[in-house]
């Protein structure tokens, strides 16, 4: 510990940050506002990799981050031209990056095993993201629209051979790795990652990046050689699948396609065959009931998130509780036959405007050709009898709510979710009942 003092740790991080934000005002003034937060970014992440050694109790970084968080949120509505702050903040576009870039620093600060850990994440955070994002704006011809935005195949290509290169090199210096595993850890951890950072929105990839190279690489730190090829293999084959399932469809945008790639490629690496078959063969389901539909609607990010948001919950559950993998896989598979439902009920039944018993008919009918066989594959017959009460539940309460009357269509998915979140809920009920 280079300061065993964390009050004259607090003291120089003001004094160093103030240095950097001061320089990005002068850049700022003289250029534009991307380069400035740019180098602002670079350099107070480059100087964050300086504070374990520095900073001897974690609540002291918590205390900091927390205070430049809030300060910098206040600073981003302020409009004083000569706030010191006005080279990160003042920006057309929607971002909260700048706010959640504290925070991201803390999160990775306390999770870090190895210090090689820590610094890999920051190295991705502050050389692949801004090096992306300048070469793109500068060069970048390829278009990949994003929302509302659009990144740059050039942009992502610099962001991939960066973030490959942040991970290889320090893992040769610092970890005691086979070369072997050290590139197949950098390749699996870059194509990942360019793809998280690809489909973040409003600035969200200053938390998901690092913390996305951090959980990668302790997941995949101990692996074998065998078993990582394994898994380069198996997330080109996901890819590959995906893009012929939903690329010609019209049915998602690109956007969501890369979203449906993390997400089958998550379930397949932290659970197990079962649910990422069960997890397709309900894409399938959708992509059958959009075609036949002629769905007009296209599934974005947020679109694809919120339909998946339980599945990558669960997902993310089960690897840190692997023991609970077979209790668990009840909820996962009601989960998403639930989502499954919803959708047809959306898709078929309000156009139509059926009468709510036809609708439950209709749904019923639903049920029993698409749903009921993976009930029987898996075993859970013993089950059946829960999830109809709890589906046939739901399935009145999406009735009576009329999705359409919503002018917001991302509500439609929220309440969803929070309808989902109740079937959970009612089947632990159950489960405490022994009915």
């Amino acid at each position: 510990m280079l300061i065993k003092n964390d009050l004259l740790a607090i003291v120089l991080i003001f004094s160093v940050l103030f240095i950097i934000f001061f320089i990005g005002k002068i850049i700022y003034k003289r250029f534009d506002v991307e380069l400035s937060r740019k180098f602002v970014h670079i350099f107070s992440s480059l100087f964050a990799l300086s504070f374990p050694f520095i900073i001897s109790n974690h609540l002291t970084l918590l205390f900091l981050s927390i205070f430049f968080s809030i300060f910098i949120f206040i600073f981003k509505f302020y409009k004083n031209k000569d706030s010191l702050l006005k080279s990160v903040v003042d920006i057309d576009r929607k971002t909260i990056g700048e706010i959640l870039f504290p925070m991201s620093i803390y999160l990775v600060f306390i999770f870090s095993k190895e210090y090689y850990f820590y610094l890999i994440s920051l190295l991705v955070l502050a050389l692949s993201d801004a090096l992306a994002a300048i070469i793109g704006k500068k060069y970048g011809k390829i278009k990949i629209p994003i929302e509302q935005d659009f990144k740059t195949l050039e942009g992502s290509l610099i962001f991939f051979i960066m973030t490959f290169l942040s991970i290889k090199i320090p893992l040769i210096l610092f970890s005691n790795f086979h070369l072997l595993n050290i590139i197949l850890i950098s390749f699996i951890i870059a194509i990942l990652i360019t793809m998280l950072e690809l489909i973040s929105i409003y600035g969200t990839d200053n938390i998901f990046i690092p913390l996305g190279v951090l959980f990668l690489l302790q997941r995949l730190s101990n692996l074998d050689v065998n078993y990582l090829i394994y898994l380069i293999l198996s997330l080109f084959i996901i890819i590959f699948i995906t893009f012929i399932l939903f690329y010609n469809t019209k049915i998602i945008t690109i956007s969501g396609i890369i979203v449906m790639i993390i997400v089958n490629y998550t379930c397949f690496a932290l659970t197990n065959i079962y649910y990422f078959f069960t997890l397709f063969y309900f894409e399938i389901i959708f992509f059958l009931i959009a075609f036949v539909s002629k769905l007009n609607y296209k599934y974005d990010v947020n679109s694809v998130i919120f339909t998946t948001f339980f599945s990558i919950i669960i997902s993310f559950f089960i690897h840190f509780n692997y023991s609970l993998i077979n209790e668990i896989f009840f909820i996962f598979l009601s989960v998403i036959s639930w989502q499954a439902i919803f959708i047809f009920n959306y898709l078929f039944n309000y156009s139509k405007k059926l009468h709510i018993l036809k609708r439950i008919l209709n749904l019923l009918g639903f049920f029993t050709i698409v749903i009921f066989p993976v009930f029987m594959v898996s075993n859970l017959l013993n089950y059946l009898h829960l999830f109809l009460i709890i589906t046939l539940f739901l399935i009145m309460l999406d009735s009576f709510i009329e999705f359409r009357k919503i002018n917001l269509e991302k509500h439609r998915f929220f309440i969803r979710n929070i309808l989902i979140f109740f079937g959970v809920i009612l089947y632990y009920l159950f489960i405490n009942l022994k009915l």
